[in-house]
C-alpha cells in the first residue's frame, strides 16, 4: 500500500463507523499509517471498536505500561474477553502468561494448557510449538 492508499483508507474507515473500521483506525494511528502516529487516537479507536482484536491491543498496552498506566488486572480481563471470543493471539498470550511464573500471575499449567490448546486449534503455530515443548497434553 502507498501512503495515499492509507489516507484514503482512513477517510473510508471514519465514514464507515463500524467496530472493525474503528479497530483498523486504531492500528493506523498506532503505527502512523497515512497519518502521524497518535497513540491517544489509537486508544480511543480501540475502545470504540471493542472487537476481540482491539481488546488484545489494549491489553498489551496495559501490560506494557508504555502508553497506558500499567494495570495487569485490566489487561488480563481484556485478554480473557478477547480469548473467549476466539482470538488466537490473546489465547497465546494468556497461555504464555500462565506457563511461567511472572509478576502478573502465578504459574498454572492447566490454564496454560487450556489457552494454548485453543490458540493452536485456531491455527497459531507458536501455540502448537509451546504445547509440544512443554508436553501440555498432560494437563488437560
Amino acid at each position: 500500500m502507498t501512503y495515499t492508499d492509507y489516507i484514503f483508507a482512513i477517510k473510508y474507515f471514519k465514514k464507515a463507523k463500524t467496530p472493525q473500521s474503528f479497530y483498523y483506525l486504531g492500528k493506523m494511528y498506532q503505527n502512523g499509517l497515512g497519518t502521524k502516529k497518535d497513540i491517544k487516537e489509537a486508544i480511543r479507536y480501540y475502545k470504540l471498536s471493542n472487537t476481540k482484536e482491539a481488546k488484545y491491543e489494549l491489553a498489551k498496552m496495559y501490560l506494557d505500561g508504555k502508553y497506558l498506566l500499567k494495570d495487569p488486572k485490566i489487561a488480563i480481563n481484556l485478554l480473557k474477553d478477547s480469548a473467549k471470543e476466539g482470538y488466537d493471539k490473546a489465547q497465546l498470550l494468556l497461555g504464555k502468561l500462565y506457563l511461567e511464573p511472572n509478576e502478573i500471575m502465578d504459574k498454572d499449567l492447566r490454564e496454560a494448557a487450556k489457552w494454548l490448546y485453543l490458540s493452536a486449534q485456531n491455527g497459531n503455530q507458536e501455540a502448537k510449538d509451546l504445547w509440544n515443548k512443554y508436553k501440555l497434553y498432560k494437563f488437560q
